[in-house]
C-alpha cells in the first residue's frame, strides 16, 4: 500500500467542513472502521431529529435502522 501525502493538506481540508460532528482517523488496518453497519451506528450516535429507516453506503451495502 502506498501512503498517501496528505499532512500538508490536513488543514485546508478541516477548514473546508468547519461543522462536522464525526472525525474517523483511518490508518491501514480500519476494514473493520468502514463496515457499513459500524458506520451507521456511529452516525446515528451523533444525532438528528429524525431517524432514517435505512442508510446506503453504496452498491449491496443498505443497512436497515431496525437491524442495529
Amino acid at each position: 500500500m502506498t501512503k498517501a501525502k496528505l499532512t500538508g493538506f490536513l488543514g485546508k481540508i478541516d477548514d473546508a467542513f468547519p461543522c462536522k460532528h464525526l472525525t474517523i482517523d483511518l490508518n491501514e488496518k480500519c476494514e473493520e472502521d468502514l463496515q457499513p453497519a459500524k458506520l451507521a451506528k456511529e452516525l446515528l450516535r451523533v444525532g438528528g431529529a429524525h431517524k432514517p429507516d435505512a442508510m446506503n453506503f453504496g452498491p449491496n451495502q443498505e443497512v436497515l435502522m431496525k437491524d442495529l
